[in-house]
């Protein structure tokens, strides 16, 4: 067990040389550069941040389907499980046996031989 730490001390060694030997950026006495504040969002707003990706994925399996639906992910034309989409990311179906609807990230799951995964009314 010390041999193990010891060897992972030697490996983080350089990183934290490199960061403990670190110049502190140079100013000079004439610059104007100020950097400003970050813009504040409000809750409405910061609902709405995805960083720019978003997921509508199914997968059949021999013994079940499975849907996962992140950042209001839409699916593509023609996907065969698009009516499943429901509004603020949710994903509706009756037949499933897990079901859980969060405005992040939903995932759902029918069982084969069961209930046809089918859009809630």
């Amino acid at each position: 067990m010390s041999m193990t730490k010891l060897l992972c001390g030697l490996a983080a060694l350089p990183l934290i040389a490199g960061v403990a030997f670190a110049e502190t950026p140079k100013q000079f006495n004439d610059s104007k550069i100020v950097a400003k504040q970050p813009m504040q969002l409000n809750d409405r707003q910061m609902d709405k941040v995805t960083a720019g990706w978003d997921i509508w994925h199914w997968q059949v399996h021999n013994t079940a389907t499975v849907v996962v639906r992140a950042y209001n992910g839409t699916p593509r034309e023609g996907d065969p499980l698009a009516a499943l989409a429901g509004p603020s990311n949710s994903i509706l179906c009756d037949a499933c046996y897990l079901s859980i609807n969060n405005t992040a990230l939903s995932v759902a799951s029918a069982i084969h031989g069961g209930p046809i995964p089918t859009p809630a009314p």
